[in-house]
């Protein structure tokens, strides 16, 4: 299973026009002061899009290129408001495995995530460590 979450932080407030234009249903949403899932308050605003979880990493990977293009100009919108992006990638290992498949991150993959200036965090996980 391929779990991905795009977390848009660091802006001064949350630009709810953003969310509206590009028909944005975030899984979470959070204001400078509100407290954070692990008890701290948070010292900026921002919200995370999880996106649908795939079997296969290929599918992902269309997925992702797709949200990526159909977005870009939102992605332009919100580096000129001076948000840190993260693109958050979580693949299980199969159960009685030690090792999960690979993820191989084609060229162009990681070139659209330099140009859109959204840095990459991959994480691999047993079934019982996701919550």
């Amino acid at each position: 299973m391929i779990f991905m979450l795009l977390k848009i932080a660091g802006l001064d407030h949350l630009p709810a026009p953003l969310l509206s234009n590009w028909a944005l249903e975030p899984s979470l949403i959070w204001q400078e002061g509100d407290m954070s899932p692990n008890g701290e308050h948070y010292t900026d605003a921002g919200f995370n899009l999880t996106m649908p979880n795939h079997d296969a990493w290929q599918d992902a990977l269309v997925y992702l290129q797709e949200f990526m293009e159909d977005k870009s100009e939102m992605f332009h919108e919100l580096i000129g408001m001076g948000a840190n992006m993260e693109l958050h990638v979580g693949t299980d290992i199969p159960e009685g495995e030690t090792v999960s498949p690979p993820l191989e991150f084609p060229r162009y993959l990681l070139e659209e995530l330099v140009m859109r200036e959204i840095s990459l965090s991959v994480l691999a996980f047993t079934g019982e460590d996701k919550t």
